[in-house]
């Protein structure tokens, strides 16, 4: 069943000519006064095309990922996904439909933040578990609901990979006791992850205080999902290492910029490569 387009994706659609030949996307409402069929496609743009200019896509087509959240999911369909994905093999990577420009303005986003000096580093002690096994690089908290937070950080495009990690926990939530074994009722802060670029020693790792160890603590027995959302420019890779005994490693997971991952970290350590 196809939801009708929502509000903020009729404001983004175009009433001109745009070439999307070969451009993958998600059907969302049919236009009967046009006769065509509105499409979302992969890149955020709306728009109206004739049903012969379409084809329904292969699984070749989208194997790159497990999900895609467009405009026009079902949340409850979506949810069961997750779920399955995430009880048989303990992850499950996501495409959203985010566009070009506001791929780009997170980036900018985050260097406009490192030139005002928000980013520093983490002790060495907690950077495995927020970064990665011999992860290393800049980080930045920040919550875009606080009033202390930079009004270009509130008002850039990382509110909606913010919004994306708010929804698939939403989503998530009604089936993840039955499937995975807990329950979801918090999340934790948002923190923006950058390597170093021939710029290490300005970034020395402090010491870790007491606070921050209880704190860090705290979060690893309580976590059970880690979310990665990667905003580009370029592609990363993840690899999860069991718990097990002998800690095997799972095959390569190439994360694209629009792309997100979330794994259950009761079952997997991880190494992210920007």
């Amino acid at each position: 069943e196809l939801a009708n387009t929502p509000t903020e994706w009729r404001r983004g659609s175009d009433d001109g000519r745009r070439d999307v030949n070969g451009q993958r996307g998600q059907l969302t409402e049919w236009d009967e006064q046009g006769q065509q069929w509105m499409v979302a496609t992969f890149g955020a743009s709306m728009v109206s095309i004739k049903e012969e200019c379409l084809r329904p896509l292969t699984a070749a087509d989208v194997e790159g990922f497990d999900i895609a959240l467009g405009p026009a999911s079902n949340m409850q369909v979506m949810g069961t996904e997750l779920a399955t994905h995430l009880s048989r093999k303990g992850s499950a990577l996501c495409k959203l439909f985010i566009s070009p420009d506001d791929l780009q303005d997170m980036v900018a986003a985050a260097d406009r933040c490192l030139d005002e000096g928000a980013f520093s580093r983490l002790a060495s002690e907690l950077e495995p578990g927020y970064l990665g096994k011999e992860g290393t690089g800049k980080t930045f908290g920040f919550d875009l609901e606080s009033p202390e937070t930079a009004d270009f950080v509130r008002d850039s495009a990382l509110r909606i990979a913010e919004e994306a990690i708010s929804t698939v926990g939403t989503i998530l939530r009604p089936f993840s006791e039955a499937a995975c074994g807990f329950d979801m009722y918090s999340r934790s802060m948002t923190m923006l992850s950058l390597p170093f670029d021939g710029d290490e020693d300005m970034y020395p790792p402090p010491e870790l205080e007491n606070e921050d160890a209880a704190s860090y603590l705290t979060m690893l027995w309580r976590a059970k999902l880690m979310v990665l959302f990667n905003a580009g420019p370029g592609p990363a890779s993840l690899t999860l290492l069991e718990k097990t005994e002998g800690g095997r490693a799972q095959p390569p997971v190439v994360v694209q910029p629009g792309m997100l991952v979330l794994f259950s970290m009761d079952r997997f350590k991880f190494v992210y490569r920007p």
